[in-house]
């Protein structure tokens, strides 16, 4: 799944592409991808009338800005409604301008050479100056979610948050803090916890971790001051240089334009199993924690 570098990515080149668009069409193919909620309480979130609401209240209107809130895009509409995407494990966002030049982002599946519409193409974003914006998903885990723009803090998705890395608000005191409310959780699950820290998954726990020289087991009570220091700066430092490169690919993420991520061939542990730590030449080691895999180094990371 697309972390947090990697949905700022998309969220940034979206900026460039659909930003003052206006939506003449919606096009649903999967219906039950397309979530609407419209007023508090009207229960309408994934009903087949939620589909209508959904293509009545977006037709029209026009993109105001795009923003992100941990994995998920958020676009402003111009009628006082903003909608949700998350693409999930699978997600992609296509964008076809009007000379057909094309432009994907997210899992790379299916890839460039696989026309749009397809099997796997479930909403479809008609603009009036003729360009498109596809959402496909492979698993149709993902979803697009059309909220009031003044509940926005009370959807789901959102009120559960965590504070994001780069929240002025968060700061080391902060951060020691909201560990020694977790003393006996073991660090790296605790750091892919949305509702601790959002943006957070695997990759940057991983890399994080290996960071600061601590092991992805070690309770968060148990890490010292010193260390929460360094992890704190090293959240922050991977996380700007990962957006700076674009973000990681692995096996599911592509940026809009199609290329991987260019942060990849900076990670030291990983999806390095088996390979020498760059920092201090052990063996890098992968087990399953908290039912995801955890790479580190067994000799530096104490």
């Amino acid at each position: 799944m697309p972390e947090l570098p990697e949905v700022e990515t998309i969220k940034r080149q979206l900026l460039k592409e659909v930003i003052g668009k206006k939506i003449k069409e919606v096009e649903l193919r999967l219906p039950k991808l397309a979530y609407f909620e419209g007023f508090k309480g009207d229960g309408s979130t994934g009903s087949p009338q939620a589909a209508k609401n959904f293509k009545k209240n977006l037709e029209g209107a026009k993109i105001g800005k795009a923003d992100r809130a941990a994995k998920i895009l958020i676009l402003t509409l111009s009628n006082d409604y903003t909608l949700l995407v998350h693409l999930k494990m699978t997600g992609q966002l296509i964008y076809r301008a009007k000379n057909g030049k094309m432009r994907r982002g997210g899992h790379p599946w299916p890839p460039a050479a696989v026309e749009v519409p397809n099997k796997w193409t479930h909403i479809i974003f008609h603009f009036v100056d003729g360009s498109k914006l596809y959402f496909n998903d492979l698993r149709q885990f993902g979803y697009m979610k059309l909220v009031k723009s003044d509940e926005l803090a009370e959807q789901k998705e959102i009120r559960k948050l965590g504070i994001e890395p780069f929240d002025k608000n968060f700061t080391v005191e902060l951060f020691s803090k909201m560990l020694k409310c977790h003393a006996k959780a073991k660090i790296k699950p605790l750091l892919m916890d949305q509702n601790f820290i959002s943006g957070i998954g695997n990759i940057y726990a991983d890399e994080s971790l290996h960071y600061a020289g601590i092991l992805p087991t070690r309770p968060a009570g148990k890490i010292k001051p010193e260390e929460v220091k360094r992890l704190y700066q090293g959240i922050k430092i991977i996380l700007k240089k990962s957006i700076a490169k674009g973000g990681t690919s692995s096996d599911t993420y592509v940026t809009l334009s199609g290329q991987k991520g260019g942060y990849e061939k900076y990670l030291k542990v990983y999806g390095r199993e088996g390979k020498k730590c760059l920092r201090c030449g052990g063996i890098i080691k992968r087990i399953k924690l908290g039912g995801r895999s955890a790479h580190f180094c067994p000799d530096c990371q104490g």
